[in-house]
């Protein structure tokens, strides 16, 4: 089902529709033709826009915690990712944020990142908690210490989010493969 909030085309179609009915009222009954009449799609339509651009879903905001994590990967940027991690994150490789970040900081300055595109992106959200099972491929810069292997890597991600005020933030983060090997 549609929800509103996430994309402006059920509204932008309903006011197509009455924008239908309202010409065929005034060909139909031209005596009863005022201005306002007009008025009432374009409104309509005016407020699809606005509903998608002014209100952030969950859904929304958790892409936008991940297109950051992305931009602060191929920047090597630790401190673009710190506030996007939770203060309590703990996986099964990575016992808290500070130690997870250091080893992103190095990772990501060996690697030479020099492009990520989100291939598949699964988001579930339930309550104050979401995941999210992503495919991505990392382009790497041809001078990248990893670039000898392969400067092209496919990788399969599992995240954990959780709501912290207005904000969605990385709770853990599990590397499920690596050029569709498993890891185990």
């Amino acid at each position: 089902m549609y929800n509103i909030y996430e994309t402006p085309w059920l509204l932008f179609s309903a006011s197509i529709f009455v924008l239908v009915i309202v010409v065929m009222y005034r060909r139909i009954f031209p005596d009863r033709c005022r201005f306002w009449q007009l008025i009432i799609p374009f409104a309509l339509m005016a407020s699809a826009f606005g509903i998608d651009y002014f209100v952030s879903t969950d859904y929304e905001k958790i892409e936008l915690t991940i297109k950051q994590g992305v931009r602060s990967a191929v920047d090597a940027d630790m401190d673009l990712l710190s506030p996007i991690i939770s203060p309590d994150y703990s996986d099964n490789r990575y016992i808290s944020k500070q130690d997870l970040l250091n080893s992103l900081g190095n990772l990501t300055t060996m690697a030479n990142i020099r492009r990520i595109k989100i291939r598949q992106n699964f988001i579930t959200i339930s309550n104050a908690k979401a995941s999210s099972k992503m495919r991505i491929t990392v382009f790497m810069q041809p001078e990248s210490e990893y670039a000898p292997a392969n400067s092209l890597m496919f990788i399969e991600l599992e995240l954990k989010f959780e709501k912290h005020g207005d904000n969605w933030l990385v709770r853990s983060m599990n590397v499920v493969s690596l050029n569709d090997d498993p890891l185990d």
